[in-house]
């Protein structure tokens, strides 16, 4: 190897051990309904989907992955039925994995009852709330169907209410 080369790769290696990098570390899993937690330098300008998040003084910073918000917004925007589809699969989704509240369990499973059921029953109505409006978009699916989802997606609101706000009350034999 020629001795400019040398010199000049030898350079190179110094240059980048002794330059300083910007870095970011996160702590946190990139799913949707996360938080992710990040640090960097506290001069640093952090952008998230063309928006700025706060970096505290000491470099810290949060941000949520929620892709609902997302697509609403491109739905408004395009008017093209698959992001309100996919807004109702991620609120679904969102809705069911909200922990149920799990105290010392009882016999017949009352417990898990009053923390499950709501969260299914607010899950079929998302569910046939889009059905009653893909309804409207399509024309192989009779339009009077859009009146059978919209009572199967108001139908599961009053148990899921009912059970939420103590209007139920479930007990243990």
């Amino acid at each position: 190897m020629d001795s400019k080369i040398k010199f000049r790769l030898f350079f190179l290696i110094i240059f980048l051990i002794s330059t300083n990098s910007n870095a970011i570390e996160f702590e946190g899993k990139f799913l949707q309904g996360h938080y992710i937690v990040g640090i960097t330098d506290s001069s640093a300008k952090i952008m998230v989907d063309k928006k700025e998040v706060k970096v505290s003084k000491d470099g810290y910073f949060v941000f949520g992955i929620f892709i609902v918000f997302d697509q609403l917004t491109l739905f408004a925007s395009s008017n093209d039925i698959i992001h309100l589809a996919l807004a109702a699969l991620w609120s679904t989704q969102v809705v069911l994995t909200i922990p149920n509240k799990l105290p010392p369990l009882t016999r017949d499973g009352s417990v898990i009852a009053k923390t499950a059921v709501p969260k299914i029953m607010v899950c079929l109505s998302i569910i046939n709330f889009f059905g009653a409006y893909y309804v409207t978009l399509v024309d192989y699916i009779p339009y009077e169907a859009m009146y059978g989802h919209i009572l199967l997606g108001i139908f599961p609101l009053a148990p899921a209410y009912f059970i939420l706000f103590d209007k139920i009350e479930i007990v243990d034999k």
